[in-house]
């Protein structure tokens, strides 16, 4: 079974709106939306309804519920619930509500915190708060992809000055008559002179 206090008319055990309006750690007024799964042991449900009868929900597990909340709630600043501290809140008020309903019969399941609204001026600085922190993280993200390809690039041109520099190491003056000797020999009517290493002077035998 299930037991839904919301803001939202329809939605929950009430039709009317039905909310629970708890104070935080810091005394301002929140109000949250919340369900509670839960069922009957088996071997105490006759007891239950002898007790209480069929409107046992309303007797004993919504009072429970409302006041359980609000005990838990006081210990968390709001802007804490919005956020990190949101599931925290949750785990401990289901653990209280265990302790206060499982000596009835009743077991608790879970419970799911639906929604929480905060005071609007409140609202509107969290707001603002995580639109900075999304702005600040966009930011570092374009930051390092500039950085990246920076370093890409200084890493590029240094790869082009090292091959540069291999080939100017190569290019001496006996590589480059060698290899203009070599085209030449698809050139017709060419005709090869040998010369003195020394000083370039053609090399005629018999002369």
């Amino acid at each position: 079974q299930e037991y839904t206090m919301s803001s939202n008319r329809g939605k929950g055990a009430n039709y009317s709106e039905d909310s629970i309006t708890a104070l935080t750690k810091e005394g301002l007024e929140v109000d949250l939306d919340m369900t509670v799964l839960f069922h009957l042991q088996e071997n105490q449900a006759s007891d239950v309804y002898r007790e209480l009868g069929p409107n046992y929900v309303k007797k004993i597990i919504r009072p429970a519920i409302r006041s359980t909340i609000r005990e838990n709630i006081a210990n968390y600043q709001a802007k804490t619930l919005y956020s990190e501290k949101r599931e925290e809140a949750k785990k401990v008020i289901s653990e209280n509500l265990t302790k206060v309903l499982e000596p009835r019969g009743i077991v608790i399941e879970d419970v799911l915190l639906r929604n929480v609204k905060l005071p609007q001026d409140l609202s509107k600085s969290i707001e603002k708060k995580l639109q900075a922190e999304q702005d600040a993280e966009r930011y570092d993200y374009l930051l390092k992809k500039e950085q990246k390809e920076a370093k890409r690039k200084r890493i590029e041109a240094k790869g082009q000055r090292d091959s540069q520099q291999i080939i100017n190491q190569g290019l001496t003056n006996q590589y480059l008559k060698y290899q203009y000797i070599k085209n030449l020999k698809d050139r017709e009517g060419t005709i090869y002179v040998p010369t003195n290493p020394n000083n370039g002077v053609p090399l005629f035998r018999g002369l």
